[in-house]
């Protein structure tokens, strides 16, 4: 009963750990001024042309003396302007939904360029939407012959109002998620084979069971890691 009320409790624990640490972060951002801070900003009339998938490069991990930036195959948001298109890196589960939620909507998008980074490592952008919605991300600067660059604006906006975050997020797609939920199951029935006293004399399917109660839940979270990275390289393909 214990290994039962265990198994089910880890579920549990991982997302009150998750929502514990989003609560130590930062207060998310409600104006590009308290997300862009004192730097030259620039800002971009676009409209949402889709999801997508691509790599996003940030600045280097303080932790290490490589000074190689840091690279992540990330969804994104694709944005179209009169000039060209820009990408906006986001957190979101799946792109495509995001974007299918958002059709039809257009925003200016504000971003600051680090001066002495290089052009491809992406900053914290805002999409600010028309109806007073936003989405934070990143976004990199480029240059004028790689991205549209728009215009500067001095910050903060006159005509500034209270902005309230795109959302709710998708938090489940059935194609990465679904197949992972067959090694939770099993894990699962093998607690409630070893709660109910199956083969208690030590036998082999105790042992099984006991391998299965721990190796289930870690091979379904590796299935589900790379049903994700495939699905957005995928997506990065088509886009």
């Amino acid at each position: 009963m214990v290994m039962l009320a265990l198994f089910g409790a880890l579920p549990i624990t991982l997302f009150l750990m998750c929502v514990r640490s989003r609560g130590k972060e930062e207060p998310e951002p409600t104006t590009p001024q308290s997300v862009l801070g004192d730097r030259p900003v620039r800002r971009l009339r676009v409209c949402i042309a889709g999801g997508t998938a691509g790599i996003r490069l940030t600045a280097p991990d303080p932790k290490k003396t490589s000074g190689v930036p840091q690279s992540t195959l990330s969804p994104a948001l694709r944005l179209s302007s009169p000039e060209g298109t820009r990408d906006l890196f986001d957190r979101c589960l799946d792109p495509q939904a995001l974007a299918a939620n958002l059709e039809g909507h257009a925003g200016w998008l504000y971003w600051a360029p680090v001066a002495e980074d290089p052009s491809d490592w992406c900053v914290a952008a805002l999409l600010v939407l028309d109806d007073d919605r936003y989405v934070y991300g990143l976004t990199p600067p480029g240059c004028v012959a790689e991205l549209p660059q728009g215009e500067p604006v001095d910050l903060p906006l006159p005509d500034a109002r209270p902005l309230r975050a795109v959302g709710p997020y998708a938090l489940w797609q059935s194609a990465v998620h679904g197949p992972g939920l067959y090694g939770f199951g099993l894990g699962f029935l093998a607690v409630c084979l070893i709660v109910a006293g199956v083969d208690s004399d030590g036998e082999p399917l105790l042992s099984m069971c006991f391998v299965t109660t721990v190796g289930g839940p870690v091979v379904s979270l590796l299935l589900i890691q790379r049903l994700r990275t495939a699905y957005l390289r995928r997506l990065a393909q088509q886009t």
